[in-house]
């Protein structure tokens, strides 16, 4: 189930962040006043994805993270599509340029390479690339449409 977080998330966002050093690791009441979205499975918060609206027509995907025991199930995968299958616009992301997981699933979901920030990153240093993608209506459905 993917619902909206709230303040009850808190303690579940941060542990899911402390088993991933590679996340963004920012103080988890902050991602509350974002668009900060939860997967649950068995009760149990197994994943989360933090989304910035820049303006109406854009946004900027700031975390995904998924437990260490809930990955290659999926989440990170349902968490975006169903954002993007609610929005009309242009989608930002930064990520580490050594995470190659993140860096296909994103391209698998349409995700373009847009350009890279050199030493984007700290510990350890990393250059950051920047993905993109442009959502539109197709036939009565939502697709991401990038070119």
């Amino acid at each position: 189930m993917i619902r909206a977080a709230n303040r009850g998330d808190l303690h579940s966002l941060e542990a899911i962040e402390r088993q991933s050093p590679g996340s963004a690791g920012w103080a988890a009441e902050a991602y509350l006043d974002y668009d900060c979205r939860v997967a649950e499975q068995g009760g149990r918060v197994v994943a989360f994805l933090v989304v910035r609206r820049v303006a109406p027509d854009e946004a900027e995907i700031l975390n995904v993270v998924v437990d260490p025991a809930a990955r290659r199930q999926g989440w990170a995968r349902r968490l975006i599509g169903e954002f993007l299958a609610e929005f009309d616009g242009t989608c930002w992301l930064e990520v580490r340029e050594s995470n190659v997981a993140a860096r296909l699933l994103y391209d698998s979901m349409g995700f373009q390479v847009a350009g890279a920030r050199s030493g984007y990153y700290t510990e350890p240093s990393e250059s950051a690339v920047v993905m993109t993608i442009q959502t539109c209506y197709r036939e009565g459905r939502r697709t991401g449409k990038n070119g």
